[in-house]
C-alpha cells in the first residue's frame, strides 16, 4: 500500500487549523470535522491517520477518514490509499451541488482508468481566459492550488467546487480567476490580483447588474446569505452556509428578481461592517418582493471572509427583520 501524506491530504481537502502536541500516534492535526462541521474539535494523528471528533464522537482509522472526506466506498478508498496520492478524486461539479444540504456527505462518482482515456466533452461555453489554469484539472486529474488561497484558509476542495483557477501569463497574469456560473455556464468572471499592484480586480465587460456570484452553487436550499464579494461566499461555504455575492454594495432589480426565482424562503443580508447603510438599502429592496428578508451583523467589525464559523452562526441567530410596509408584487 502506498504512503499517503496525511497532512498534505488534509490541507488539500479540508484544511488544517493547527498542530497539537504529540501523542502516542505522533503529532495531532486539528481540523474542522467533515461530519458535524464543528471547528477545531477534529483531531487526526499525522503518522497513522487515526482520528476522533470530540463534538460528535465519531472516530476511525485512515481508511474511514478517506471514505468520510471524499465520499468513497470501502473498495474505492482502498484503491485510493494503494495509489498513495492526494489528487485522484474529483470534486463535485456545479450540477452535483444542486439539492445538496449543507454539511451533508455525498458520494462523488469517480471515473475508472478506462473512462479516463475517453476525452471529456468540452463545455458549451467557457467564458474564461485562454491562459486559465484550473485548481482541479479533470483531464489530468491533478490539483494546482496557489499559496494565495491557502493563506486565506480556502481549501482546495472549496476552490474546485466553485471552479476557481488562476493565470500565470496574459492579461490576467498573477490573478485568481473566480468564474460566475448561471445555468451551468460561465457567464463572466472576476480576476483578483494575488499580489501587490493595481487594479485589484479585473474582468471582462459584463452585465454586472444581473450577476450573482455563487448563484448556481446556492440553488436547492431554503435559505441563502447575500454578501458583498466572492471571497465572502467561499468562506461562508466552508462554514456550511449557502451564499451569493452582489459583486458590490448595492443590488439591482435584476439581482433581486433572480433571488426571488431561486426559490429561497429566507434571505439574510451580511455585508461588510463598513457597508451598513448600503446593507439596509439592499434589505429594503429585497423586502419589497420577498416575504422573509433579514439583516445580520458580524461581531468585532469583521466581514464574512474573516469571520469564524461561530461568529457566522451567532450573527445568523441574532439576525433581525426590518419592518418595511411597502411591497411590490413581482411575478
Amino acid at each position: 500500500m502506498g504512503r499517503l501524506d496525511v497532512r498534505e491530504y488534509l490541507e488539500e481537502r479540508i484544511g488544517v487549523r493547527s498542530t497539537s502536541s504529540s501523542s502516542a500516534h505522533g503529532p495531532q492535526l486539528v481540523c474542522d470535522c467533515p461530519l458535524c462541521g464543528k471547528s477545531s474539535r477534529f483531531y487526526v494523528a499525522e503518522n497513522t491517520g487515526a482520528w476522533h471528533c470530540f463534538r460528535c464522537g465519531e472516530s476511525g482509522g485512515l481508511l474511514r477518514l478517506v471514505q468520510v472526506i471524499d465520499g468513497l466506498t470501502g473498495s474505492e478508498a482502498k484503491e485510493f490509499l494503494s495509489a498513495g496520492e492526494t489528487s485522484r478524486v474529483a470534486p463535485p461539479t456545479v450540477g452535483e451541488l444542486r439539492g445538496r444540504l449543507p454539511g451533508k456527505a455525498k458520494r462523488w462518482k469517480t471515473r475508472t482508468e478506462k473512462e479516463r482515456d475517453i476525452p471529456e466533452e468540452p463545455p458549451q461555453e467557457s467564458g474564461l481566459p485562454p491562459e486559465f489554469i484550473p485548481i482541479w484539472d479533470p483531464k489530468e486529474r491533478l490539483w494546482s492550488v496557489p499559496r494565495y488561497l491557502k493563506d486565506r484558509g480556502i481549501t482546495a476542495r472549496t476552490a474546485a467546487t466553485y471552479g476557481l483557477g488562476y493565470c500565470q501569463e496574459g492579461r490576467y497574469a498573477g490573478r485568481l480567476i473566480l468564474p460566475v456560473h448561471i445555468g451551468g455556464r460561465v457567464i463572466s468572471f472576476q480576476g483578483r490580483l494575488m499580489g501587490p499592484g493595481e487594479p485589484r480586480y479585473l474582468g471582462p465587460p459584463k452585465p454586472k447588474g444581473a450577476i450573482l456570484y455563487g448563484y448556481d452553487e446556492a440553488l436547492g436550499g431554503d435559505s441563502v446569505i447575500v454578501c458583498e464579494g466572492p471571497m465572502d461566499v467561499l468562506a461562508l461555504h466552508q462554514h456550511g452556509q449557502r451564499a451569493v455575492a452582489l459583486m458590490g454594495k448595492i443590488i439591482s432589480l435584476a439581482q433581486a428578481v433572480a433571488l426571488k426565482s431561486g426559490g429561497f424562503s429566507r434571505i439574510t443580508m451580511m455585508l461588510d461592517p463598513k457597508a451598513s447603510a448600503e446593507g439596509a438599502e439592499v434589505v429594503r429592496v429585497l423586502s419589497s418582493i420577498l416575504p422573509d428578508v433579514r439583516q445580520a451583523v458580524l461581531p468585532d467589525g469583521r466581514d464574512p471572509a474573516e469571520a469564524s464559523r461561530a461568529h457566522v452562526l451567532e450573527s445568523l441567530a441574532s439576525s433581525f427583520a426590518p419592518n418595511f410596509r411597502t411591497r411590490l408584487n413581482l411575478k
